[in-house]
C-alpha cells in the first residue's frame, strides 16, 4: 500500500519499540535517507478539528509498516477523530 497523508503507520523506534503513527505524507528523501513525515493519532485529530497544520517529525521510511484498516492490529480510524479519554472510560466501567 502507498504511503500518503493519513496513512496508519506502525514506527519501529530506536529501541525497538513500536508506535503507532499517521503519515502526514509519502515518503521523501532526507538528508541522508527516505523519510516519512509523521505524527501521533492525538495530533493528527486535533489538527483536523482546528484546520491547522499538524505538529510531526521525520522517520525512516525503512522503520515503518503500513497498518491496514482490517489489520487486527490497528486500533483507531484515523479519519474519524475519537474521545480517547471517554472511551477509556468506558472501557474500564462496562459501559457501551
Amino acid at each position: 500500500m502507498e504511503i500518503r497523508a493519513g496513512t496508519l503507520l506502525e514506527c519501529e523506534t530506536a529501541g525497538g519499540g513500536h508506535a503507532r503513527m499517521v503519515a502526514l505524507g509519502s515518503v521523501i528523501q532526507g538528508y541522508d535517507f527516505p523519510v516519512v513525515w509523521v505524527c501521533t493519532q492525538e495530533e493528527y485529530a486535533r489538527a483536523q478539528q482546528t484546520e491547522d497544520k499538524p505538529d510531526g517529525l521525520p522517520w525512516p521510511s525503512s522503520s515503518v509498516r503500513v497498518l491496514e484498516p482490517e489489520d487486527p492490529a490497528s486500533d483507531f480510524d484515523v479519519n474519524l477523530p475519537q474521545d480517547t479519554a471517554a472511551m477509556s472510560a468506558k472501557l474500564d466501567t462496562g459501559a457501551h
